[in-house]
């Protein structure tokens, strides 16, 4: 976790590797052969396709759903891993970081924001085919466009001033494809930017590095738990149906605040970023004043959970130390109530305050009964675990202990 998030604050995520289901990659004029999976219709689950057949990976992802409406119409398997040709990009529009990906005021933001003029041109990331082009979402995105990528990917572009493109058009990278805006739900004027994989949204700075308008590296393999962390951690907590107060409802909300200020974190540095660009810095020299910080960050936290480790050690010395002392005084208590026990054939109640070590088969040895008067006794289960310093009436007969 603490490599991941180094990482991705480190402006430079280098995503490598290959997928179980798409080893020895290699383009042919757009197109891959692959040892890979394919969506099967029927089924809507991934199956295998013959080795060496030629495929283009949009093709076989989402097969023939092509839906002009919708903006998520898939409902198929999502495979563990994937790897995605990033070849052809080009960047949107060439503008900082408003606002980052993740959970924001108590909803998801499921793309980045772009700080841009009204009516600056917009970019397509990718060659690709207008899935919707002309659609207005009043209460979100605005006046916005959708397009699928033969590599796989869809992009979105929200809050347009005007659309240039049509359904079921082709375009290629670079082509304009809208101007930007403010519409829909929007507070000025910006571009909201999204990347998604077979509908679902990823973090578009998995891919791209937007302090240089670069790509992070060529291909980028996509990872179930990983890429999707943030979004998934986000529909646990709204759609938890155990106790709020529980500590596992707690933890999801915990780690969604924590990605929150990662995301914040992220933004600033970025501003800072430009800020020294403009101030006349080279991009390797911001480079260094922003990793220093970030390194700073990183021993600050480190020495953070250092001490919260010492909290809990120490409470945990404390509780024992309690428990001794307790076991202690019980073990006493008990040798008393033994001995107190008259040398009569009368039966007498005693207490036994349960110790380290003890269990009821132990104790009902010792007072010589059985498991079930303990159980019938004390109101107990047989199977249940006793407590520490737990009061266990036993009736015993006096003649036992003369």
């Amino acid at each position: 976790m603490l490599l991941k998030k180094i990482a991705y604050l480190m402006f430079a995520l280098a995503v490598s590797g290959t997928c179980a289901q798409a080893q020895n990659n290699k383009v042919v004029a757009g197109k891959k052969i692959a040892k890979a999976v394919k969506v099967d219709d029927a089924t809507k689950e991934f199956k295998q396709v013959s080795e060496g057949e030629e495929i283009n990976p949009a093709e076989f992802l989402y097969s023939y759903n092509w839906d002009n409406v919708n903006l998520n119409p898939y409902d198929v398997e999502m495979p563990d891993s994937f790897s995605i040709s990033l070849a052809g990009f080009v960047s949107p529009i060439e503008k900082r970081i408003s606002s980052e990906y993740g959970p924001r005021w108590e909803r998801f933001h499921a793309g980045v924001d772009i700080a841009i003029n009204t009516g600056d041109s917009i970019r397509a990331a990718f060659d690709g085919k207008i899935r919707i082009g002309k659609r207005f979402n009043k209460n979100g995105y605005g006046w916005y466009v959708v397009i699928r990528h033969e590599n796989g990917l869809e992009t979105l572009y929200g809050h347009l001033k005007k659309s240039l493109v049509n359904d079921n058009q082709t375009v290629k990278a670079g082509d304009v494809i809208g101007l930007g805006g403010s519409t829909g739900r929007s507070t000025g004027p910006h571009l909201h930017f999204e990347t998604r994989f077979l509908g679902i949204p990823m973090s578009p700075r998995n891919i791209i590095n937007f302090e240089e308008n670069v790509l992070h590296n060529d291909t980028y393999t996509i990872k179930k738990d990983e890429t999707f962390e943030q979004i998934n951690t986000y529909l646990a907590i709204k759609n938890w149906r155990g106790s709020r107060k529980s500590k596992a409802y707690r933890a999801l909300l915990a780690h969604s605040e924590e990605m929150r200020k990662e995301n914040l974190k992220v933004v600033e540095r970025q501003k800072k970023m430009v800020a020294l660009r403009e101030a006349g810095l080279s991009i390797d020299s911001a480079k260094a004043i922003i990793n220093s910080e970030i390194a700073e960050d990183l021993i600050r936290k480190a020495e953070a959970d250092k001490a919260k480790e010492a909290r809990e050690a120490l409470k945990e010395a404390q509780l024992a130390a309690k428990n001794a002392k307790t076991v202690k005084a019980e073990k006493q208590t008990t040798q008393v109530n033994v001995a107190e026990v008259s040398t009569s054939d009368e039966i007498r109640t005693i207490t036994h305050f349960v110790k380290s070590g003890d269990n009821l088969s132990k104790i009902a040895r010792t007072y010589k009964t059985s498991v079930k008067a303990l159980c019938d006794k004390n109101h107990i289960n047989k199977d249940g675990i006793l407590s520490l310093g737990q009061a266990i009436k036993i009736d015993v007969k006096v003649s036992d202990f003369k």
